[in-house]
């Protein structure tokens, strides 16, 4: 076996190895949120501010419930989170593929 082969069987197992543990990593979140939470954190944030924008009570603090954003963006949210939370991580999975952030992608 030459060197160059050597180098691309290591290249080949780093690229496996980093798909298998994104692919772990992944699974236990998926696990965590479906056994404890079932929605992400803050989806809830979002759609509760969407809820009290009209209300007027965009800023009033409860735990879990914090809105840090500015007060122009809450009727935004009440069109996002219309959309529904398998959209909304469709598409932060689609913005992460674009980005290149995906385990084993080359900077564009």
């Amino acid at each position: 076996m030459s060197a160059g082969q050597a180098l691309a069987l290591v290249r080949r197992a780093f690229i496996v190895a980093a798909v298998v543990l994104a692919l772990a990593v992944n699974v236990v979140g998926l696990a965590t949120i479906v056994i404890d939470h079932q929605r992400a954190f803050d989806w809830d944030n979002y759609v509760e501010a969407a809820r009290r924008f009209p209300l007027g009570t965009l800023y009033d603090w409860q735990y879990p419930y914090g809105y840090h954003y500015a007060p122009q963006l809450a009727p935004v949210l009440g069109v996002v989170t219309s959309m529904g939370i398998v959209a909304w991580r469709g598409a932060h999975f689609a913005v992460s593929w674009r980005s290149g952030t995906r385990p084993g992608a080359t900077s564009r």
